[in-house]
This record gives C-alpha cells, sequence and structure tokens, in this order.
C-alpha cells in the first residue's frame, strides 16, 4: 500500500516525503492511519509530479476519468512523515525501510533428476505412427488447443483499442489519436525451464519477444509472473534462481527491461512441485498501422519460408510430453544473439511491406505451426510443403521445438529476395513450399482437410 510505495520511492531518491492521510479517498470514515497506511486497494498509483505541470497532469487525468488527490510533499531529509487527524502518527527514515528489508539466502542445489534424465537420441529414435494422426491429436492437446473458450468469456474489446483479437502470436491495441500501436503476449513453456532452468528462463522471454516481432512489434519491456514450488527446498530454490538468471541475461540481449512482476512460491500438490513456470508479459511497439503483421496465411500461392536453424532433437517436445506422457530432455540450445539477429531481420523485411504473415514455431514445432497459419488464415487456406530432409523418418522435423525459428509467407515474387537478403544478414532461411486452397499436405503423406485440422485444434474445453 502507501507505505510501499511512499517509502521505496522517497528512500531510493535520498529524500523524505510527508502524506496526509486526511486527503486519501477512503470507503470508510472510521479507518485508523495503520490501516489506510497497509491497504492494497487496487489500480492505484502514487505519482511524484512538479507543481509547474500539476495542472497539465491534472488535464491529462479527468480526460481519461481519473480521481486524484494530492497526498503531500517531498522533503529533503529523508524522513517519512505521516499526519492523520491533525497529528503526526509517524516519523521514521524513509531508506531504512526501503533498503534494509531482510534478506534471505536459501540452500541452492541443483535437482538430481537433472543428471537422470532420459535425453532424445535421433539415431535410436523409431516410431511406426503416422504424422498426420500426431498432428490431430497435438493440435487437441490442452497446451496447444484453442484457447478461445477461455478469452472469449471476457471483454477484449474494451474501449475499442482492440486491433488484432487473441489467439495468435500477439495481440494488437492502437494508441488514439496517433499510427502507433502496441503488441501484447504472454508465454513460458515450464517443460523447458524443468529440463533446464536458466536456458528455459530465457526462452520464455525469446519467445515473447519472437511473438511480438511476428506481429510487426519491436519488443520493448517485460513483466513476469514467477511459479514455482516450497523455496526453502534447495532443489525448487537452485530451478527459481536459475531461471532468474536466464531472464535476466535474455533481457539484456533482447533489450527488454523488467518493469515489475510478482512471484507464487509453494505451488505444490501433495510435496509435489509444478513445472517451474516463469510466465512473460512483454509489450512491443508497432510503429505504421501498416506493420501489423498476423499469423494466418493471406493468398493462394505466396511463397512459405522457413527463418532459422534446421531441427536437431524432440528434447522438451509436447509430442513427448503430451501424447507419450514422457519427459524427454535434453531443452534445446538457445543462441540469444542469433535470436535477437532473426528477429532484427524479420522487423526489417516488415517495414518494407515484404510480410503477409508471420508465425513462430514452439510447442507442437513446424507441423502444429504451419497447420495455425492454415486454421488462422479465415479463408481455409492450405499449404503444400516439402521436407527438408531425406530421411525416412520426418519427426524431428516436423515436431522438434528449437527455438528462434519463424515462418513467414510473402509475394511470390518477393521470395528469391528475401532469401537473398536473409543469406547477406547470415540467417538461415528455406523455402518450405507455397499456400494453398483447402488442403494441408506435408510431404508425400501428409494430406489433411482445414477443416479437420480446426475441428481438432477447437476440440479441447473443460
Amino acid at each position: 500500500g502507501l507505505t510501499c510505495s511512499s517509502c521505496e520511492m522517497a528512500g531510493r531518491g535520498d529524500a523524505g516525503i510527508e502524506i496526509d492521510l486526511d486527503k486519501a479517498p477512503q470507503r470508510s470514515e472510521n479507518l485508523s492511519a495503520y490501516e489506510i497506511m497497509l491497504s492494497e486497494s487496487q489500480e492505484r498509483m502514487l505519482a511524484i509530479v512538479s507543481p509547474r505541470h500539476l495542472p497539465e497532469v491534472k488535464k491529462i487525468l479527468k480526460k481519461w476519468d481519473l480521481p486524484c488527490c494530492i497526498l503531500g510533499k517531498v522533503t529533503g531529509d529523508g524522513l517519512l512523515r505521516v499526519l492523520h487527524k491533525g497529528a503526526m502518527v509517524a516519523e521514521i527514515p524513509a531508506a531504512r525501510i526501503s533498503t534494509l528489508a531482510p534478506e534471505y539466502s536459501p540452500q541452492s542445489r541443483k535437482p538430481a533428476y537433472l543428471d537422470s534424465l532420459e535425453c532424445f537420441n535421433p539415431s535410436r529414435f523409431k516410431t511406426g505412427e503416422k504424422a498426420r494422426k500426431v498432428i490431430l491429436d497435438l493440435l487437441a492437446t490442452p497446451t496447444i488447443s484453442s484457447k478461445r473458450w477461455i478469452y472469449e468469456q471476457y471483454d477484449h474489446m474494451v474501449q475499442l483499442n482492440t486491433v488484432v483479437a487473441p489467439g495468435a502470436s500477439a495481440a494488437v491495441l492502437r494508441i488514439k489519436d496517433t499510427h502507433k500501436h502496441i503488441g501484447i503476449t504472454a508465454d513460458c513453456n515450464g517443460l523447458m525451464v524443468y529440463l533446464d532452468p536458466k536456458t528455459g528462463g530465457a526462452m520464455a522471454v525469446a519467445e515473447c519477444a519472437r511473438n511480438l516481432a511476428c506481429s510487426g512489434a519491436k519488443p520493448l519491456a517485460i513483466t513476469n509472473c514467477l511459479n514455482f514450488g516450497n523455496p526453502t527446498k534447495p532443489d525448487i530454490y537452485y530451478q527459481f534462481e536459475q531461471a532468474v538468471r536466464g531472464i535476466g541475461e535474455a533481457c539484456r540481449v533482447l533489450n527488454t527491461p523488467v518493469t515489475g512482476g510478482n512471484v507464487s512460491f509453494y505451488n505444490e500438490n501433495r510435496g509435489e512441485a509444478v513445472f517451474p513456470t516463469p510466465v512473460i508479459g512483454m509489450i512491443g511497439l508497432i510503429e505504421k498501422p501498416g506493420h501489423i503483421t498476423t499469423s494466418g496465411f493471406k493468398n493462394a500461392g505466396d511463397a512459405i519460408i522457413l527463418l532459422g536453424k534446421k531441427a536437431e532433437t524432440l528434447g522438451g517436445s509436447q509430442y513427448y510430453y503430451s501424447l507419450k506422457k514422457k519427459i524427454m530432455g535434453p531443452c534445446p540450445e538457445l543462441n540469444l544473439k542469433e535470436e535477437k539477429k532473426i528477429q532484427d531481420f524479420l522487423l526489417k523485411i516488415i517495414k518494407k511491406g515484404w510480410i503477409k504473415s508471420a508465425q513462430d514455431i514452439s510447442e507442437g514445432g513446424l507441423a502444429v505451426a504451419l497447420a495455425e497459419c492454415c486454421i488462422l488464415s479465415g479463408e481455409n487456406l492450405g499449404c503444400n510443403v516439402d521436407l527438408m530432409t531425406d530421411t525416412s523418418n520426418p519427426f524431428i522435423e516436423l515436431f522438434s521445438e528449437d527455438p528462434s525459428r519463424i515462418i513467414i509467407s510473402c509475394e511470390a515474387k518477393r521470395e528469391k529476395e528475401i532469401l537473398k537478403n536473409a543469406e547477406k544478414c547470415g540467417i538461415p532461411a528455406t523455402k518450405l513450399g507455397y499456400v494453398s486452397c483447402d488442403t494441408f499436405r506435408i510431404g508425400k503423406n501428409i494430406s489433411e482437410s482445414v477443416l479437420e485440422l480446426r475441428n481438432a485444434y477447437e476440440s479441447f474445453s473443460l
């Protein structure tokens, strides 16, 4: 409440602050100073405004129907003073409260399971399954399937600024009275964090940034919701500490500062912790309306291109976890510099107007990402794609969740230009095929109607 906000702002600024609680809005007339200072009523902010800017700030707040009150003033003596009903009820050094909070250093120990994980071996991988059935089964799993049944329970059109609705890489909101828009996304793959806490934490940030880049937005900043088990257990604290380090490393490379967030510990059931799940929320800036990009294919005949390296592992894949009920390592490797390079290249060609659609490859791998591009086209557009590998078993290419890979579509006349520019920038790029009508085809053996894909994708609900 007011205690934290006032002390933190004064203490970190080497200043003091004096506030009069009689001026604070209150629901009841008999609240004590103690209650007012500790109240955590929602949707409140404490702002420090210079007197000369006060009329302008009040004008802005009035425009948005936001009530405000002047609580007090900043002082130079380093003290927090609280007035209530004409009396001074508290006087204490602000820095003592804001900077001398208790610190804990729990024991940290690498979990034993990390050294005994079963790991994917491509030379031993065999399957008699049909890839077509696997694709449909993956589209119907809770992790991958449509979340429309959830987000349509809420009004995502509040104030009518929503330009791109939820359901794909990122939602997009307009900023009124400007040409600018913001992209918004949230993501985390708890399984990857379980397999490698540091890399998995970094992957959550990277995937959010990739989602925004696919929408035409330059990533700006993150918030987070870090969900873990009991931190007094050394292996749980290890997961937490390493995930935070991975998040920090990714934020520094991708230039997305952390604006805030929260931590939720003790998420356990009968002593078993949830997957370590540091959910990242990220916003990005779209400078012009023409840069807004969506995931669905746009026109039959458009070329489909893969940006990013060839798939290497099924470790951490939903193929194993959701369909085989196995936690299979290793966590795929993440090169943050390469990630940044691919995102920057994508944004560059989006701004040139060369891109019709963009979709990152994440849970479910290439096959699911292509299926989503068809499903989200809105026109029952399909695809005709060739596999890049000559192997008799294409599952690695189809279902690998290796990071830093993006599917784009463009007019056929732009194909060579994009491939040439990608090569010049050191970005792996491969033409996969082209957008078609109605039918989803991969290679010689996978053929399905887009309607059947959509039915599987929309089939899960609670």
